[in-house]
């Protein structure tokens, strides 16, 4: 009597967490599929990602290359297993860096959560207030982040590079937002355009 299996190496239903990341690569990307081990070699785009962990069969860690921007596909293969090669079309985006930013929070204040952003000509408001949870991978509550207090926030974007904030100037000097409101318990609800 002869047994015959089929080992199948794949990742498996677009579970690569982040499924984003800067084009010089380097951040840490978990990886869901079928056959990992230490054999294991991860892609992006034909190129091989560094620092594999394994975690399980199921579960490896890597380190992103660097890669041009746009989608690539994610492969996974086994020196054990030379004729299988698991593919996902897309799997991995490499967002552009950012050009510019404004920081909300600074010395002497501080922002709550960003709520809502509208961009009307070459101003963009920023709303900020009530709350969010922030998550893991795994759809895991990590932590509840919330504040009673609404600001609205204005910056001059005009030079993309150089986003300047729009400072209210008042009798007893410059403040970095324009309005500064208690909300109610439901927090933050809508900008209205």
């Amino acid at each position: 009597m002869t047994f015959h299996s089929q080992i199948s190496l794949c990742i498996c239903d677009r579970n690569v967490h982040p499924a984003s990341g800067p084009p010089l690569g380097g951040n840490t990307v978990d990886i869901y599929g079928l056959g990992f081990d230490h054999d294991t070699v991860v892609a992006f785009g034909g190129v091989t990602a560094g620092d594999l962990v394994v975690r399980n069969c199921s579960h490896v860690t890597v380190r992103a290359p660097a890669g041009n921007f746009g989608y690539v596909d994610g492969s996974v293969l086994s020196a054990k297993f030379p004729d299988e090669t698991g593919v996902l079309q897309s799997a991995y985006f490499y967002a552009n860096a950012s050009t510019g930013s404004v920081g909300l929070s600074q010395e002497g204040h501080r922002s709550g959560p960003v709520a809502a952003i509208a961009l009307k000509g070459q101003a963009l408001f920023v709303a900020t207030g009530g709350g969010y949870i922030a998550v893991d991978v795994e759809g895991r509550e990590l932590r509840r982040f919330s504040t009673s207090k609404g600001q609205l926030v204005v910056a001059d974007v005009y030079d993309p590079v150089h986003l300047e904030l729009i400072y209210k100037e008042t009798a007893d000097g410059s403040l970095p937002y324009h309005m500064d409101v208690p909300l109610a318990p439901e927090g933050f609800v809508a900008m209205a355009p």
